[in-house]
């Protein structure tokens, strides 16, 4: 295996294929690198390997059509295959050659977060979970592409062949999301869905589960690889039906082993499986929610009103991945997502009010509270483009402050002073008391003697015109 290796990881040096993979790879991450990180300052890496990701459907075809493709055109495959070397041996030797070519291209992109030290602060820990998911996103490519180039002996049609499976890989998510897809058929469209996993290790988040899944995709296709070799290997022999048996059977037993293998993760809960690395734990529940989830005794469901699949931005995976570890805290939290565009009543069960995509109604019981999903993020405009930015999360604030409303037995009472002219309460005032799970009243002295016994507040907002000396000492 070694001399296999040495020989293929040498033979991409010796042309041009292995320089032009390099070079155009580092040329486009780092033209996204000067974009984002040093003419916007973003201090992560994850933006300009999100940026670049799409070139590798062009470069890994072109790295991996010859491998094998080549030598079965020229017919030099055969002393390969007489060789005492094993099959299995030959494609792994070769899979780590282009592995090794690959991590030439991600220790450069691995050493530019050093750069980014020399302008400020810069989490190591949140820009290497990044580059790891590059890693393991670019060798399940290279597999893929391997296993492309074992079909045929045409070296355009291996590329050709490549890129399909590629580019499939690379917008089943979308496809999901667009066309409204779902049973059986989602599932199987989702399992062959390379972008998500890598948008998790970019947002910072360290899944064990999308570890697991790049693996058995990389085992998979080697292993297919190897059958379809040794199928080829032994197709003039005595043997071929006992060997078409044991290869059939290799295919069904590993891709069972895949199967279940990924299967079993989803059983893992995410506080067990999922690492939050980002610099401000994003995806990580406080101590006090904590607390709060530990002592929860009432079942609550989380309704988020959008197609799981269609939150794509960056601040919705946020929201996910945050409703994800309510669920994984607590036996009785239940999330689910509601596509509203199928289900369009489902909101007046609840409320009148119009809710946007991305909002939450939490229920427990007959009661319930809604969380529009303007009161989850904070914006700001920018001028420049005249959009709205995401500035910060208040996602684990609103949620927990419902849980919180709907597991009270009673609510702390706040009276609002009247009968002074005063002016009304602001929606943001208003909201923040609703946050802080306070019942609201209003107070007229003309009609009561005193301030009510569970009055936790009094507020008096504003009056214009003068408080009696009665009023006063009431």
């Amino acid at each position: 295996m070694k001399a296999i290796f040495k020989r293929e990881f040498l033979s991409f040096f010796r042309g041009i294929t292995g320089w032009l993979f390099i070079g155009i790879n580092l040329v486009v991450y780092g033209l996204y690198f000067t974009v984002y990180n040093l003419m916007q300052g973003i201090p992560s890496v994850a933006y300009a390997i999100n940026g670049m990701s799409f070139i590798f459907l062009i470069t890994v075809p072109i790295l991996t059509m010859r491998v094998f493709a080549a030598e079965r055109r020229d017919k030099v495959d055969q002393l390969t295959m007489t060789s005492p070397v094993g099959v299995g041996s030959i494609v792994l030797g070769k899979f780590l050659a282009l592995a090794c070519c690959f991590a030439i291209v991600v220790a450069f992109i691995a050493a530019s977060p050093l750069v980014l030290r020399l302008y400020g602060s810069v989490s190591l820990k949140e820009n290497w979970t990044a580059v790891l998911g590059l890693l393991l996103y670019g060798l399940t490519l290279l597999a893929i592409g391997l296993f492309a180039s074992a079909l045929t002996s045409n070296v355009i049609v291996s590329a050709i062949i490549a890129f399909g499976l590629l580019f499939f890989g690379y917008i089943s998510s979308s496809i999901v999301s667009a066309l409204s897809i779902g049973g059986i058929l989602e599932k199987i469209i989702g399992w062959y869905d390379f972008t998500t996993p890598l948008s998790d290790f970019l947002s910072g988040s360290l899944s064990l589960k999308n570890v697991v899944y790049y693996l058995s995709v990389i085992a998979l296709c080697l292993v297919l690889t190897t059958q379809i070799i040794l199928k080829r290997r032994y197709t003039i022999s005595r043997k071929r039906l006992t060997v078409s048996a044991f290869s059939l059977i290799t295919i069904v037993a590993v891709l069972a082993v895949v199967v279940g293998g990924n299967f079993a993760m989803t059983k893992v809960p995410d506080k067990y499986s999922v690492y939050d690395m980002t610099k401000k734990k994003f995806y990580t529940l406080s101590d006090k929610t904590k607390n709060i989830l530990s002592k929860l005794d009432k079942d609550v469901t989380i309704y988020c009103l959008a197609k799981k699949s269609s939150l794509t931005y960056d601040y919705e995976i946020t929201l996910i991945k945050t409703l994800d570890q309510y669920a994984a805290h607590s036996k009785h939290i239940t999330v689910k997502y509601i596509d509203t565009s199928k289900n369009p009543t489902f909101t007046s069960k609840y409320t009148d009010e119009s809710l946007s995509s991305g909002s939450l109604i939490v229920v427990s019981g007959d009661k319930s509270r809604t969380i529009d999903v303007s009161d989850l993020y904070e914006t700001k405009v920018d001028y420049s483009t005249y959009s709205q930015q995401v500035t910060g999360y208040d996602i684990e604030g609103q949620v927990t402050s419902a849980i919180n409303y709907l597991s009270a037995e009673n609510l702390a009472k706040v009276y609002t002073l009247t009968g002074h002219d005063e002016p009304t309460l602001s929606t943001t005032f208003t909201k923040t008391l609703t946050k802080l799970n306070a019942e609201t009243k209003e107070l007229n002295f003309l009609k009561e003697d005193k301030v009510p016994d569970d009055a936790a507040a009094v507020i008096l907002f504003g009056p214009q015109s003068d408080l009696s000396t009665d009023d006063v000492k009431k």
